[in-house]
């Protein structure tokens, strides 16, 4: 390093020092100094720059203090955090998690916090000894009269850092040292929040630093440890090249999510893909004209517009909504079939002395084979139940912000219903959190009551609400048993309204409890179960009020549509009441129908089986899923996005 670089380094070492020691006058007056330091670094080799750690620290220290402008649950709490035990290094992580977590929906109430992290900073800086002189800057800075550091100080250099600049680098021919043209300054300051994010520093085929002149000291904010201690970079990781199996899920995935590009990272099979290479992606696909431009209702093309309107609602609605979730279901499917198929016939081996597996290896076929037949409709259905919660899981849920977390059976978790959650996450701001899936196929209110899971859901203190919906596991399980073995409904009713208080008590109550009504068993109004559903919407009701609950009408809103089809005379031909046997039926079809193959909608399930709003008489299906949703968006709280 020439020595008139090593100057130039003390110079920006003096100022970043002086910034860092003046009073506070709040973010943007720092971001002001901290942009005059970035000019000062002008023309001043990068492996110079890089031997100037309290540059760093300003740098970093400038994005994180704006982050803290509008900061959000945990990048407070990491902020906190790192003002009690600073480091150069781990700031990088502070301002990873505030751009993870983005703006909140609240400013900051005050400048505490970003004082305290300024603070911090300020005796990590006191701390730092610079690596390529051996005084302490506020020495060379006591020393030199004409460096002036922080922007509105009454002391100003006799000569501007621009024209010390343009005599120590002289225009020069290539190779000569000092004087090449590589390293003179460029003519104007750049805005050190403007510059893109980058992880780490270029390095070139041997794997060393070039000296090539450092535009912004936003490149030396973005590197890894190793740069942030003055060594090597690492090198990038090598670049994976997208195949046609990854393009055809991409298409796939903006079909049913539009320009959702971390669900469809998530939901796609595209895990190893972040949001914004899907969507540069997506960009490329477009400009090679590989993506079909299909005409949408206002006239713009499905590229522009992604997934828009009434018909998309089913889209979003959809269990089997992608062929990697299909492939799911598949998988788990074949597992259990196999596996309880192979326990049946070791089980008939062992109990019956006349099947003889090494003397006759084809009686096993007699036993498998109609074995598997009789297990294929429950392996398909335990299967649905096995399936990845959509959008978001509890275990997923515990490492982000979360919105609202919906506790329930088959209706919440959406693998053979519609899933309202989907729907309900696409008409919401994407900034507001999580919507949370605790929902389980076959689940009753005594079950949830046996296990930790009220514990685990109020554990994630979701910001507009916990929501329960659970009982129509439990009117299956009533009206199965014949009627002369029944409780009485007084009884029965009242057990349940018994243990829907005793969940609520479970409950934590610093944040909102809903409760919503199971919907319809079956189609008809006048059946006994929709009698007795209608007991349950009132028992619902009561334990609300009690608790200082809000209800969710969802019962009440399904049979107003039922009534309003019947009367416009637009009711589906077969509507009709619940029936146990028929139900079965239909259910066990139902998985082989949404996921085998390319599987079928819950539209067409609906429509073949003449049904206005379930597909089995129990699972319900889109309109439901538009319903239900509407009624969340309300009671909750949220406003819609456009």
């Amino acid at each position: 390093m020439g020595k008139s670089a090593e100057a130039t380094v003390q110079e920006v070492d003096a100022t970043a020092f002086h910034l860092l020691n003046a009073d506070f006058k709040g973010v943007n007056a720092f971001c002001e100094g901290a942009n005059a330091l970035c000019e000062k670094t002008l023309g001043v080799s990068r492996d110079a720059l890089l031997q100037c750690r309290r540059l760093r620290l300003v740098a970093r220290l400038a994005k994180v203090l704006r982050l803290l402008s509008q900061p959000g649950e945990r990048l407070s709490n990491a902020a906190r955090d790192w003002a009690k035990t600073p480091n150069i290094d781990t700031l990088l992580a502070v301002r990873d998690i505030g751009l993870e977590e983005g703006p909140a929906s609240r400013a900051a109430s005050a400048d505490r916090l970003p004082r305290e992290v300024f603070q911090a900073a300020r005796k990590l800086s006191r701390e730092m000894l610079p690596k390529h002189v051996e005084e302490d800057p506020i020495e060379i800075a006591s020393k030199d009269s004409q460096a002036s550091t922080v922007p509105g100080e009454a002391s100003r250099p006799a000569e501007s850092s621009e024209d010390r600049g343009l005599k120590r680098y002289k225009p020069g021919k290539p190779g000569q040292g000092e004087g090449s043209a590589d390293q003179r300054p460029s003519r104007s300051g750049p805005n050190i929040f403007d510059d893109p994010l980058v992880s780490e520093l270029p390095a070139s085929e041997d794997g060393r630093r070039s000296n090539k002149r450092v535009h912004s000291f936003a490149q030396l904010l973005d590197g890894d440890t190793s740069v942030a201690q003055g060594g090597a970079p690492k090198l990038r990781k090598e670049y994976s090249a997208w195949t046609e199996g990854e393009e055809q899920r991409l298409l796939e995935g903006f079909r049913i999510y539009g320009k959702q590009w971390n669900m469809i990272s998530k939901s796609c099979g595209l895990q190893h893909r972040n949001g914004m290479q899907i969507k540069d992606k997506w960009r490329n696909l477009q400009k090679k004209g590989l993506v079909p431009a299909r005409e949408g209702k206002d006239g713009r093309s499905e590229v522009e517009v992604g997934v828009q309107g009434p018909e998309d609602l089913a889209a979003w609605a959809e269990p089997a909504s992608t062929p990697q979730r299909r492939s799911e279901w598949q998988q788990q499917t074949l597992l259990i079939w196999v596996a309880v198929v192979a326990l049946w016939t070791f089980l008939d081996c062992v109990v019956d002395p006349g099947v003889k597996p090494f003397e006759d290896p084809g009686s096993l076929l007699n036993i498998a084979l109609p074995t598997s037949v009789l297990v294929a409709p429950g392996a398909a259905v335990a299967a649905s139940a096995q399936l990845a919660p959509r959008p978001t899981g509890i275990a997923e849920a515990k490492k982000m912000k979360t919105c609202a977390v919906f506790v329930g059976d088959s209706l919440t978790q959406g693998t053979l219903s519609a899933n309202v959650l989907q729907v309900l996450e696409s008409r919401c701001q994407r900034d507001l959190g999580a919507f949370v899936n605790a929902g389980r196929n076959f689940r009753a209110l005594s079950d949830t009551l046996e296990s930790d899971l009220l514990e685990e859901a109020s554990a994630l203190q979701p910001s507009h609400g916990l929501v329960l919906l659970l009982g129509t596991n439990d009117l299956i399980r009533y009206t199965a048993v014949a009627g002369a073995f029944r409780v009485s409904e007084e009884d029965w009713l009242a057990s349940y309204e018994g243990q829907l208080q005793q969940a609520v008590s479970r409950i934590s109550r610093d944040f909102p409890v809903l409760l919503a009504s199971p919907p319809p068993l079956g189609e008809d109004l006048n059946s006994e179960e929709a009698r007795l559903g209608a007991s349950m919407a009132k028992s619902v009701r009561r334990v609300a009020e009690k608790s200082e609950c809000i209800y969710v009408p969802l019962f009440e809103a399904c049979a107003d549509h039922l009534n309003q089809a019947a009367s416009r005379g637009s009711l589906a031909a077969k509507s009709r009441a619940y029936s146990l046997g028929e139900s079965l039926l239909l259910l066990c079809a139902l998985p082989w129908r949404l996921y085998a193959g390319s599987g079928e909608s819950l539209q067409q399930i609906q429509e073949a089986s003449g049904l206005e709003l379930t597909v089995d008489l129990v699972h319900y299906g889109p309109v439901y899923g538009d319903i239900a949703s509407r009624l969340f968006i309300q009671k909750l709280g949220i406003t819609p996005s456009n």
